[in-house]
């Protein structure tokens, strides 16, 4: 089974989660809402303490934007991007 993760739980990535998690998917899921999380792991997502863990977990991603998305892989490579 391909294991998918989420980031950001919120209109659209919630979404996606239920939608994946009802496809019988291994879901993953983080948002920085850690009750959000809790009500996606009850439903039988797997939760993730931090994003990084969820983007090791998974084969697949869905991050809300591209900013996320260079911000996940910059840390995986241990990056340290430049703040505004």
């Amino acid at each position: 089974m391909t294991a998918v993760g989420v980031i950001g739980l919120g209109s659209m990535g919630g979404g996606v989660a239920k939608s994946l998690l009802a496809k019988k998917f291994e879901t993953h899921v983080y948002d920085v809402r850690a009750e959000v999380v809790k009500a996606f792991a009850a439903q039988g997502a797997k939760a993730a303490a931090h994003q990084l863990y969820l983007a090791a977990a998974a084969q697949g991603h869905g991050l809300e934007d591209d900013a996320s998305v260079v911000k996940v892989y910059a840390a995986l490579a241990g990056l340290e991007l430049p703040t505004k």
